[in-house]
């Protein structure tokens, strides 16, 4: 999980910034988002896959964004 302005700015995600399924799920507040990302969480990869959380700044709207090796 991290501020899209952080990587806007290049700042490489820390250790710090991994978060477990029930923390990032709490972040989620539409329940059709927070389904959906639980899907995603119980059935990547991560050894092939991974799961970027952003949050914007200006507004802290969150978005999810999955990538593939």
């Amino acid at each position: 999980m991290i501020y899209a302005e952080d990587i806007i700015e290049g700042r490489i995600p820390a250790k710090g910034d991994y978060r477990s399924r029930e923390e990032m799920l709490e972040i989620f507040d539409k329940p059709k988002s927070d389904d959906r990302l639980a899907e995603v969480i119980d059935n990547y990869e991560p050894n092939k896959e991974g799961i970027m959380t952003l949050i914007t700044s200006y507004s802290n709207a969150t978005f999810f964004v999955t990538y593939r090796m």
